[in-house]
Order: structure tokens, then sequence, then C-alpha cells
């Protein structure tokens, strides 16, 4: 291979189409709480709900037969109340209308319970990135 720069060319990016599971019904699979960066808090870090389905597909890394694992998540945010870690029930509360409308009463009763996959095209600064995310309205 010969690495002189006027010999370069444009090679097309092969990847997987995340859009191709827009609408899949899949199960979630485990909730958990995280702590995600924010320019909002002092110390950076606020926590949230982080809610997974069940793996969607696997993609097989060819240099190293790696498998990666492909899941549907949503985060939403979560309060804090003194000394205590909950989610608002306000009105246009994201978790709390979710929860609602999936006919549970706390975020743990939402595992086994079927969500529909949507794909959220992002655009970064080096391009578009597709996430796998669920309708929770």
């Amino acid at each position: 291979m010969e690495e002189n720069v006027e010999n370069l060319k444009p090679i097309e990016k092969q990847g997987l189409d995340l859009t191709e599971f827009e609408g899949v019904r899949v199960k979630i699979e485990k909730v958990n709480v995280e702590h995600v960066k924010s320019k909002f808090n002092t110390d950076g870090l606020v926590p949230v709900l982080k809610v997974q389905t069940e793996p969607i597909t696997e993609i097989l890394m060819p240099d190293s037969n790696d498998k990666i694992v492909v899941r549907a998540s949503e985060l939403f945010n979560l309060a804090i109340n003194e000394n205590s870690l909950g989610w608002s029930t306000a009105p246009k509360g994201k978790l709390n209308n979710f929860l609602a409308k999936m006919k549970c009463t706390k975020p743990q009763e939402l595992v086994g319970k079927l969500v529909t996959v949507r794909a959220r095209i992002v655009k970064t600064e080096s391009g578009e990135k597709t996430f796998l995310g669920f309708i929770t309205n």
C-alpha cells in the first residue's frame, strides 16, 4: 500500500444502518441509576435513570472478533430532594408520564414491558450519528 497524499481517494464507510430497526418492538431489560455530564450542575454530573432494552442485534468486529451489542436506551432526569433521589411528578415530567403510559408505578416495573424502537439522528462536529431510543410518550 502506497502512502502518498496524491494517491488518497474517498472510501465509502461501511457501517450498520441503525434506522432499519425503527419501529421494532422489544422488551425493556434493565433500569439503573447513572451519573452523566451536565453543564447545569456544580459538580458536572447529574443522576439519571437509564432504561435499556434487550439486545436488538450484535455486530461482529472483523479485526478482533469482538461482539458489540446494540440496544435502545433512554435517559430520564432524576430529582434530588434533600437527601433522597426520585423523579418529578410534574405534569410534564418525562419519566412520570412514561411510567403512566406503561401502567407502572415504579421504574423497576418497566422491566419486561414492550417498547417501540425509534432511531434518532444527531448532528455532531464529525457528521451525523444515529442513536436508538424508544417512544416514551
